[in-house]
């Protein structure tokens, strides 16, 4: 479910990167060459702390599907261990 949830959010930050890109491209062919410069910068700027947002996310990603296998792991311990208590005992 929080997998999914996830998905739909990187989803939605594409979508806006996308679309901030697109905004961005059609004023700058209007502007003063320093002012496009500003512009380009600020823009690159934008686009790497949405790197970093979709970094971090994909992240907390990996360390929620880290603890997921470990929580399966532990379960098949304590099964291997019932089955070993319950083979000792026949």
């Amino acid at each position: 479910m929080e997998l999914e949830q996830q998905g739909q959010l990187e989803q939605l930050q594409q979508e806006r990167l996308v679309q901030h890109m697109l905004e961005h491209m059609e004023p700058l062919g209007q502007q003063e060459p320093l002012e496009h410069m500003e512009q380009q910068q600020v823009h690159m700027q934008q686009q790497e702390l949405h790197m970093l947002e979709h970094m971090e996310l994909v992240h907390r990603r990996q360390e929620l599907v880290q603890h997921m296998l470990e929580q399966l792991v532990h379960k098949r311990l304590v099964l291997e261990h019932k089955q070993l208590e319950q083979e000792r005992h026949m």
